[in-house]
């Protein structure tokens, strides 16, 4: 990162390289939560564990845990699954869509301001195919002027979602199922109430979809 908050990835136009990146950055946020693996049923702490397909957020050691965890665990009631998010252009009935992020990226001398417009009935989808087939973090940020910062689990508005290079710059909208519990997430477990990092993957193609896994919080990011 530069002096004036520039990361690889904003400078980065190869989505080769970019790939590269996000990989290695894959790598170390997954050494951040090494601590906290272990099989949500029986405790067991070992290599290999995987994930709720639904949540991401458990893991098990094996099939009869994963079974024994939803049936007599709780799983099934926790489970958050996760959240979609959409492209602007989706929701907007012809309107132009203007999306404005600040970052205060850490270290930095200044903010990194960025403002992108996306045009109503366009491909607006994320550009981002080196993310296939890849989990990465994302940003979800509750929107200004929505009790921005006021701790309401219940308030409403768009939630803005992007990654660090902005590749990806979609939308939850708030009838989207699951927007209360991500957004109760974000109040309680986020920085200042207002943002909070998670996993995510591309979902359908033809949307523009991106899933939220949003059952537990990604480590904390700079950026």
């Amino acid at each position: 990162m530069d002096n004036d908050g520039k990361t690889p990835l904003d400078v980065c136009e190869c989505e080769d390289t970019k790939k590269v990146i996000y990989k290695a950055n894959k790598k170390v946020d997954k050494a951040k939560e090494k601590s906290d693996i272990y099989c949500a049923w029986c405790g067991e702490d070992k290599a290999n564990l995987k994930k709720c397909a639904r949540c991401h957020s458990v893991m098990y050691c094996g099939r009869d845990c994963q079974e024994k965890h939803w049936k007599e665990g709780g799983h099934k009631k926790d489970c958050k699954g996760h959240v979609f998010a959409y492209p602007a252009s989706l929701h907007l009935g012809g309107k132009k869509a203007y999306g404005l992020t600040l970052s205060n990226v850490l270290g930095a001398k200044q903010p990194t301001v960025d403002l992108r417009m996306q045009e109503p009935n366009s491909d607006n989808k994320p550009k981002a195919d080196f993310l296939k087939n890849m989990r990465f973090v994302v940003k979800v940020q509750i929107p200004l002027g929505s009790n921005f910062g006021s701790g309401d689990y219940f308030g409403k508005g768009d939630m803005m979602v992007y990654n660090e290079d902005k590749s990806v710059l979609v939308y939850i909208k708030d009838t989207e199922p699951g927007y209360g519990s991500i957004r109760k997430k974000i109040v309680s477990e986020g920085f200042m109430g207002i943002k909070a990092f998670f996993w995510a993957e591309l979902g359908n193609s033809d949307t523009g979809a991106v899933k939220i896994y949003h059952g537990k919080t990604a480590p904390f990011q700079q950026w």
